[in-house]
């Protein structure tokens, strides 16, 4: 979390690059109330600097944020099942 942190602080990770790989940290280690919080913070740093022209169709106050809350939930699907298939590698060697 330091490193994170760290790269943050001298430009390596943007603001929503670091909460979302916190998020994704706090939540492989099944601390879902952290992950939220990162999540909830990536989400609010995007919305902050966000281009209008990006929403979606509909009510504007949904459509960015439902963007990247399903980005972030196929991330974190993503990530969980890449650790879980080398997990099991690892275990059947």
């Amino acid at each position: 979390m330091e490193r994170v942190d760290s790269a943050e602080q001298v430009g390596v990770f943007t603001a929503v690059r670091a909460n979302t790989i916190k998020a994704i940290i706090y939540t492989n280690a099944d601390r879902r109330r952290m992950a939220a919080y990162y999540a909830e913070k990536a989400i609010a740093h995007f919305q902050m600097n966000a281009n209008p022209g990006l929403q979606t169709t509909g009510d504007p106050l949904i459509g960015i944020r439902d963007q990247i809350v399903r980005k972030m939930r196929i991330a974190l699907l993503a990530s969980y099942f890449v650790q879980r298939k080398i997990i099991s590698r690892l275990n059947s060697h």
